[in-house]
């Protein structure tokens, strides 16, 4: 499970960084803290995040951090770059407006009425102060997580696939689909696999199209109907759209008499009724 440091250290990733190493000091504290000042480029804005590896005094620590505040936002000003769009004037890094937003990310789980005293106390000066520690890595682990493994033919992606798969994702069902999970570079075959065998439930769309595909769609089938008879449960969750029984039958006598969800019904209403069968 990713730690609150390997998520300090790949967010933001989009964005420009400068890191830097602050020594926090202070009331017995000598510190070190690895800090970094995040650019928007879109936005022309900044905001500070640091990482705090201790499991003590996190906030006398990260008291010292916000006393630092000027020269870690100091640390673009040394770097030599400046950015513009096509047309516009270049920016130099002074010119970027720090949003007051400070993240710290903590190897130990801070005390809670702790922390909204101090974020409390941080909004009265026009800071906005995040505590990352770590039950925020294993919520967000657990949020990340797919819950369902979407499989379908490519020809249905624009009309099926992604309406469902984002309205999915809207109901806060993290789903493995090929959009969200793959990135350039990556194995088709060793991340499906590892999609269907990390996710509880397989959201199967049956259209004309899958029935006649028998490339990658009867590969994730079988795979599918590997991982049922391997768990010993029901994994998949047939969606039908243009097919009779008579079709799925021909298919896979196996899932004709599973209940099927109906694409005619629309993909939220759809998906609200997955839900509750993905969580079962």
């Amino acid at each position: 499970m990713p730690t609150a440091k390997e998520f300090f250290k790949s967010d933001f990733s989009s964005d420009l960084v400068f890191e830097n190493t602050l020594t926090a000091n202070g009331d017995g504290i000598s510190f070190p803290i690895i800090t970094k000042v995040t650019i928007d480029l879109e936005h022309n804005s900044a905001s500070v995040s640091a990482y705090i590896d201790s499991q003590e005094r996190v906030f006398d620590i990260a008291v010292s951090v916000l006393n630092n505040l000027s020269s870690i936002l100091d640390t673009p000003k040394t770097a030599k770059f400046s950015y513009s769009m096509p047309g516009d004037d270049a920016l130099q890094p002074s010119a970027y407006r720090f949003t007051g937003r400070v993240c710290f990310y903590c190897a130990a789980t801070v005390d809670k009425p702790t922390r909204d005293e101090f974020v409390d106390k941080a909004r009265k000066h026009g800071l906005s102060i995040l505590f990352r520690d770590a039950a925020y890595a294993i919520a967000r682990t657990a949020a990340d997580t797919p819950l369902a493994f979407i499989s379908h033919d490519s020809r249905d992606k624009d009309l099926i696939a992604r309406p469902l798969a984002h309205a999915l994702q809207h109901l806060n069902c993290p789903v493995w689909y090929d959009e969200f999970s793959l990135k350039i570079g990556d194995s088709l075959r060793e991340s499906i696999e590892r999609g269907i065998a990390a996710c509880k439930k397989c959201v199967v769309i049956i259209t004309p199209h899958f029935l006649s595909n028998s490339g990658w769609t009867k590969s994730e089938f079988n795979a599918v109907f590997s991982k049922e008879l391997h768990e010993g449960k029901h994994a998949i969750l047939p969606v039908w759209s243009g097919v009779s029984r008579a079709d799925v039958y021909a298919y896979s006598p196996i899932i004709v008499d599973r209940y099927a969800g109906k694409w005619e019904d629309g993909a939220d209403a759809l998906a609200s009724k997955l839900v509750t069968s993905i969580r079962a």
